[in-house]
């Protein structure tokens, strides 16, 4: 059974953070900040189609999530963890007017998603800072 993710889930944030990453960035560094600062830093790598994140334990780099485009469907990604949990993620119906180039681009947005959380994106250079308001953490993209 698929269900379309909600908002606020980490595999929504994730499918959100490597889509505003560099679309030609092979290797991509997501570092989760929360309120009493760092919290995580995870590696995601480009993979012939989609992507692999990986995180760090015991010492090792363990890939714990693959996120695929679905076929025939723009802005809509499989999400599947380390435990075979798996989500739809639909970009569109998750946040309101969504330009994805604009995402990729502009150096300030501010999303609506549904549900009335509001996403602020800042880009400086090469760094996407994403900062969702319900979830007090902020994930840089570099």
């Amino acid at each position: 059974m698929e269900a379309v993710a909600r908002v606020a889930t980490e595999f929504f944030m994730m499918v959100l953070c490597v889509n505003a990453a560099p679309a030609d960035q092979q290797e991509i560094r997501v570092d989760v900040v929360g309120n009493q600062g760092y919290v995580d830093t995870m590696i995601v790598r480009r993979e012939e189609v989609g992507f692999t994140v990986h995180d760090e334990m015991n010492g090792k780099l363990v890939r714990f999530l693959t996120i695929v485009p679905k076929d025939d469907a723009e802005n809509v990604f499989v999400c599947t963890d380390h435990k075979s949990k798996s989500e739809t993620v639909d970009l569109h119906q998750g946040i309101e007017g969504l330009n994805v180039s604009h995402l990729r681009t502009k150096p300030r947005l501010r999303l609506k998603a549904t549900g009335g959380m509001n996403i602020a994106i800042d880009r400086s250079k090469e760094v996407v800072f994403i900062t969702p308001d319900k979830l007090k953490r902020t994930y840089v993209v570099h």
